[in-house]
Formats: C-alpha cells, sequence, structure tokens
C-alpha cells in the first residue's frame, strides 16, 4: 500500500500531530463498526482533533487501534444506516448493491475523507502498525487494549444499530453475496486473517 503521493484522503499540506500525554494513543473509527459506542465509553484517544473517520495517518507516532467487521454485515449495515429514515426490504438492499453501493455522501464527511461505503483497508493507512479488533468479538478482543490505554473496562451501550434482522436474513442469493465479497475484497481478505484472532496491521506491508 506504499505510495509515492499522498493518497486522496490525505491533505496535502496537513501538519503533524501527535497526541499528547504519556500514553499516546488513538482510536481509528472506520463507519459502521461499533465505533460510535466505543467513542461514548473510551473516547477517541489522548488528543481529540480532526473528523471522527479520519484515517491513521492523521495520528503518527501514537498506538493506535481500530476494529474491523464481516464485510457482508456492514454491508448490510451501511444500507440501513443509509436508509434509516425510510422503510426498505431485502429487496431495496439488493438493488443497492447490484447499482453500485452509492451512498451520496450520507456522513457529510469532507472530500478529503473518505466515505461511508469504502472499504475498511482504506482507514489503515500511514507507516506504524495499528492493532485490530473483530467486531464479532469485541468485549474480548478490547482486553487487548484497554490495559495500553489506559482505561477500565466498561459494558459497551448499544449505539446507532438500524438494523432489525440478523444481517445474513438480507442475503436470499449467492449473487448478492458474490457482489458484496468483489466490492469489499480487500476487506474480505483481512476479515479472514483476523478470524484467527485480533493482530497488528502494518499499512506498508498491506495484506502480503
Amino acid at each position: 500500500m506504499a505510495s509515492t503521493s499522498p493518497p486522496r484522503n490525505r491533505p496535502q499540506s496537513a501538519p503533524k500531530q501527535h497526541a499528547a500525554a504519556a500514553e499516546r494513543w488513538r482510536f481509528i473509527h472506520i463507519p459502521r463498526t461499533a465505533g460510535t459506542s466505543i467513542a461514548s465509553v473510551y473516547g477517541r484517544g489522548n488528543r481529540d482533533e480532526g473528523h471522527a473517520h479520519a484515517t491513521a495517518w492523521r495520528w503518527p507516532d501514537c498506538y493506535k487501534f481500530a476494529v474491523v467487521r464481516n464485510p457482508w454485515a456492514r454491508a448490510v449495515s451501511i444500507y440501513a444506516y443509509l436508509r434509516r429514515d425510510r422503510v426498505w426490504t431485502r429487496e431495496h438492499f439488493k438493488m443497492w448493491v447490484a447499482g453500485g453501493f452509492k451512498s451520496q455522501g450520507e456522513l457529510g464527511v469532507p472530500d478529503r475523507y473518505l466515505t461511508i461505503c469504502d472499504e475498511q483497508v482504506e482507514w489503515l493507512d500511514g507507516e506504524e502498525p495499528i492493532q485490530l479488533l473483530r467486531c464479532e468479538r469485541l468485549e474480548v478482543d478490547l482486553g487487548l487494549v484497554l490495559p495500553k490505554i489506559g482505561k477500565p473496562r466498561v459494558t459497551l451501550p448499544f449505539k446507532n444499530s438500524w438494523t432489525a434482522k440478523p444481517w445474513i436474513e438480507y442475503y436470499d442469493s449467492c449473487h448478492t453475496f458474490e457482489q458484496v465479497a468483489v466490492r469489499y475484497a480487500r476487506d474480505v481478505a483481512l476479515y479472514a486473517r483476523l478470524t484467527a484472532g485480533p493482530f497488528e496491521f502494518h499499512p506498508q506491508k498491506g495484506l502480503t
């Protein structure tokens, strides 16, 4: 994932930012991965500057962690969030997937940041390792992070959820499942590695 020029989500003139205090840390909030629940309890770091959904590159020289979610479950969650004020069905979801996952910028994120429909790996940039946790095993995996950021364990609240049924019930055909797999191919590879447990992701090495 190394590049000779800043990627589209990096402002060319962005000043170098450091988290303050002895334990410098930052939570990289990938949309639709329980980030709102985490931030409501633990915050986003020693220094809460920048957009909530900015990528890892914005915070060099500090401990960073992020949560990665099953790509197929996250696709359903994204669509449910986008349609949160409207009635929708599995057929609506299938048409959205077939139509190319259009988001219309519902998060209101500036152009220099990523959009809600982008792959999760896009938030995992920079030159330093990022501790990855599993959304589906979050309460367990947080045990690796909390001692390092100096936070006590607290039961996470259930926030910002817009789906009424298990994600698998929105897939009634292999075709829709495969379309999501193609759109989020790198996330599928990343999630496959996470099935064995949390690990440190090195952006410069990518998924090799």
